[in-house]
């Protein structure tokens, strides 16, 4: 499985409803064959350092991956962020399965 993470810290003068809206398409892609679940939510740590949302997806696989990257609309969505983001941080990792620890 795949995890992608994206922590956005937004530009000043957006409002809430413009950063709600932009959030809000990422759920389209949950419909992409192998994307896992796509969650974006309000960064609620006290450690976020102006970083206040997050867009988080799970990939089941390599076809999956492949899938989302190539998916149009995501490539839209990042673009719309990108242009609307002041900073932001992205963190992607193979996870282990369940239960099993990942070998060095």
């Amino acid at each position: 499985m795949y995890v992608q993470i994206a922590l956005l810290k937004w530009k000043p003068e957006l409002t809430a409803e413009q950063i709600d809206q932009t959030l809000a398409q990422y759920s389209q892609l949950n419909d992409i064959e192998g994307v896992l679940d796509v969650t974006t939510a309000e960064n609620t740590s006290p450690w976020a350092r102006g970083y206040t949302h997050v867009i988080y997806i799970r990939v089941r696989d390599d076809a999956g991956m492949a899938a989302l990257k190539a998916d149009p609309r995501r490539k839209a969505f990042s673009q719309q962020v990108d242009a609307m983001e002041e900073h932001g941080l992205g963190i992607a990792f193979q996870a282990p399965e369940a239960g099993k620890e990942i070998q060095a």
